[in-house]
């Protein structure tokens, strides 16, 4: 079966307790029913002293490289990228 953006969103948060956006390299949100072609597939969440800037470049660009993504506080606000994701986290 395969895996949508809104999917995937749906389970990053589950799997790393903050939400996130899909978004296309010049800032268009990515449609939720666009179909991807991998999972995100690691077994540990990302350490809490990992910068979102961190994150997006160690995690989210490694599996979806054509996309960029943005993460969202608790509120749905943008995070910082030097935002902590222990900080993050927090706001859930």
């Amino acid at each position: 079966m395969p895996i949508t953006v809104g999917s995937m969103q749906r389970k990053i948060k589950e799997f790393e307790n903050f939400n996130i956006r899909f978004v296309h390299k010049d800032g268009r949100d990515v449609r939720d029913d666009m179909v991807l072609g991998r999972q995100y597939g690691y077994e540990k969440k990302a350490k809490d002293d990992y910068t979102v800037s961190e994150w997006i470049a160690a995690r989210f660009l490694e599996k979806f490289p054509e996309f960029n993504c943005v993460v969202l506080d608790g509120s749905g606000a943008v995070c910082h990228g030097s935002s902590r994701l222990k900080s993050v986290r927090a706001t859930y």
